[in-house]
């Protein structure tokens, strides 16, 4: 991930630009909002605890608590506690969550009832590693499980366990 930010913020706001993903626990202060762009995307905030991820063309801002704005110039949406939302293709779309897309702040990765699609991406992100499904069919098949600071092969080993299938391992 990258952060840009001023040495000093301007007296009006409090302004950054992220590429990738971070955690912010801003500070309330009603008379100079935080406000981060992340492309096309501005999230406006008071304060509150949020997290921000950028990846393939879209934005998906999760909150923990407070409110925040996201806007992209033309449209403008109010995310609450527990609600995520994705901007992508011109689009914004809001849903509920659990926050598990939190979880890696605390050195956490949460499954719960998850696609292998979808743990295979996280990990690929977490531990900046290719990881390649020969068999497409297993994609559909379903994990829940909680690591905590563990290593990559140590989460491999209880995939492998859970599915019954065998992973190897290049460089």
């Amino acid at each position: 991930s990258s952060l840009k930010y001023p040495e000093t913020f301007s007296t009006e706001n409090r302004e950054v630009y992220l590429i990738g993903e971070a955690f912010f626990e801003i500070t309330r202060d009603s008379l100079r909002p935080f406000l981060i762009h992340t492309g096309n995307v501005t999230t406006r905030v008071v304060g509150t605890s949020f997290n921000i991820h950028t990846a393939d063309n879209r934005v998906i801002v999760s909150v923990a608590s407070g409110t925040v704005q996201v806007s992209d110039g033309t449209r403008e949406a109010f995310v609450g506690p527990y609600e995520k939302i994705t901007y992508q293709q011109n689009t914004f779309s809001k849903e509920f969550t659990d926050l598990s897309e939190l979880a890696w702040n605390d050195r956490t990765l949460k499954f719960d009832d998850s696609s292998l699609e979808t743990v295979i991406e996280k990990l690929q992100e977490h531990y900046e590693v290719k990881i390649l499904l020969k068999n497409e069919a297993l994609k559909k098949c379903t994990l829940t499980g909680t690591f905590t600071n563990k290593p990559l092969r140590a989460v491999l080993e209880a995939i492998e366990f859970s599915l019954g299938i065998s992973v190897e391992t290049e460089n």
